[in-house]
């Protein structure tokens, strides 16, 4: 059973956009009498992206000859046109489901029809959430598109970022507060201080762990945010997609942007505008 579905008005206008959401919802199995009636088999696919997050209970996914399970720690994800099935376990199943197109600007994260461990679910669900609480909002195509973006960002920071993904650490806690909060003003005393260990100690650790330096790796996080913003959020300024991303001093980010993606944040917008 269907417990929230929505499938939103799409304009013409919202069909042009680099990154469009389609559909949105919530399936709860335990709210269904039959388990079988659970079965969702689509033998050709589906024309558009598709991604799926569990909320609780189990699910399995068949892909050619192989199950897999679905659960909390897991997103299962389906290309245009890839066939595909997945039923609730005995478990039940309760999960949050999008499906979006996007053109060829914003294919960064590659990935193949399957299921992926990721770190932080309940995050991407609060942005599922954010999507489909929205569905009366006159301008939901370009606000849905820029959660819709910031919700790819961050999963392919969990399935391909070394750091995000290297084996479990004491320095995790500070790895995931970074990762939640680097769009924010970041202490290196607090980070520290989550790891129970001295300024100095945290960064050499760090630094031998991860191949650089915190504030690097922060760095890297918002470049790469303001990367995405840049072209689809045309109708924000320079120095506010710097604002959004942590940078107060519009200068220091156009130099920071510069120094790690070799153009400045208004040529980056620029070029990639064009490729649209």
């Amino acid at each position: 059973m269907i417990t929230n579905y929505m499938f939103p008005f799409i304009s013409d206008s919202d069909k042009k956009l680099p990154l469009c959401v389609y559909t949105a919802g919530m399936y709860d199995s335990k709210l269904s009498p039959d388990i079988n009636h659970d079965t969702v088999f689509r033998v050709n696919g589906i024309m558009t992206h598709q991604l799926i997050f569990t909320a609780s209970g189990k699910g399995l996914a068949t892909f050619g000859n192989t199950d897999s399970d679905v659960m909390h720690d897991t997103v299962m994800y389906h290309s245009p046109n890839s066939p595909h099935i997945y039923r609730s376990s005995q478990e039940g199943w309760q999960y949050y489901w999008l499906t979006y197109t996007q053109n060829e600007t914003f294919d960064f994260l590659d990935l193949k029809t399957g299921t992926y461990t990721i770190s932080d679910t309940d995050f991407f669900i609060s942005l599922c959430t954010e999507i489909i609480n929205m569905k009366h909002d006159v301008n939901f195509g370009i606000n849905s598109s820029a959660i819709l973006y910031r919700l790819l960002l961050y999963l392919e920071k969990s399935i391909s970022n070394p750091v995000r993904f290297a084996p479990s650490t004491s320095l995790s806690p500070a790895i995931d507060y970074i990762n939640m909060n680097y769009n924010k003003p970041i202490e290196l005393k607090i980070l520290s201080d989550l790891c129970y260990i001295t300024p100095e100690h945290f960064c050499r650790k760090f630094m031998s762990i991860y191949g650089m330096r915190p504030l690097e790796y922060v760095q890297s996080l918002r470049i790469q945010d303001a990367k995405t913003k840049l072209p689809i959020l045309q109708n924000m300024s320079i120095e506010e997609i710097g604002r959004s991303v942590g940078y107060e001093n519009t200068s220091y980010f156009i130099k920071i942007f510069k120094k790690i993606v070799g153009v400045t944040p208004h040529t980056y917008r620029n070029e990639h505008i064009e490729l649209k």
